[in-house]
């Protein structure tokens, strides 16, 4: 798992734990999508940077995950502040989440061809029990997996991304998607593959109160 600190430190500086390198083939490299600076709007700023990095090392900006999925680019909408918007929208979306403008030439079917990632499919869910891995080749302007009918997640073509082998609290076994800078499972609190923790996700906390 992956310091959130970068993994260009030996060891993180919050935790004092040893920081793992992610594999060389799990690095992607794009141009920095990002077009806020000094609260202005400004030409892309275009500079390569890494999905293993937190900045921009040109514009300072903060990387966000989403900007390596296909497709993406930043929103040159405005929050309801006013503020230039600097979420990041991917071709799927129909509405900015952060200031509600519609994509900007975002279509799917306008997607270049070298926009769009395979890679096999995670699932390893299917009529509510835990199976093997479908491993289908799938990608990224599908909806759904052809052989398991698994509803593509975009999460799943980030480095690293894994489904999830915990279980919800009703039982069921969780599908979610995890990417190796999660702590623990949105879902269901569990940790990562192969990253037992003594610490545990506030919401169990709660519970035993």
């Amino acid at each position: 798992m992956l310091c959130d600190c970068g993994s260009t430190l030996q060891y993180c500086s919050q935790c004092g734990k040893k920081v793992l390198a992610p594999a060389s083939q799990d690095i992607q490299t794009i141009p920095c999508p990002n077009t806020v600076e000094d609260g202005r709007r400004t030409p892309v700023c275009g500079t390569m940077i890494q999905s293993s990095n937190r900045f921009c090392h040109e514009c300072a900006w903060r990387i966000s995950s989403k900007a390596f999925l296909p497709g993406a680019a930043m929103c040159d909408g405005n929050k309801p502040n006013g503020e230039l918007c600097d979420n990041i929208m991917t071709p799927n979306m129909r509405f900015c989440s952060e200031c509600g403008k519609p994509p900007k030439e975002m279509k799917l079917s306008n997607m270049r061809s070298q926009d769009i990632q395979t890679i096999p499919c995670p699932n390893t869910v299917e009529d509510g029990r835990r199976t093997p891995v479908c491993g289908t080749m799938i990608d990224s302007s599908n909806r759904f997996c052809h052989e398991c009918a698994w509803r593509i997640s975009s999460k799943a073509f980030l480095p690293g991304a894994a489904m999830c082998d915990g279980n919800k609290r009703n039982g069921e076994p969780c599908d979610n998607i995890m990417t190796p800078n999660m702590r623990f499972c949105s879902e269901c609190g569990k940790p990562p593959k192969g990253e037992p923790s003594q610490k545990r996700p506030l919401h169990q906390l709660y519970d035993d109160i």
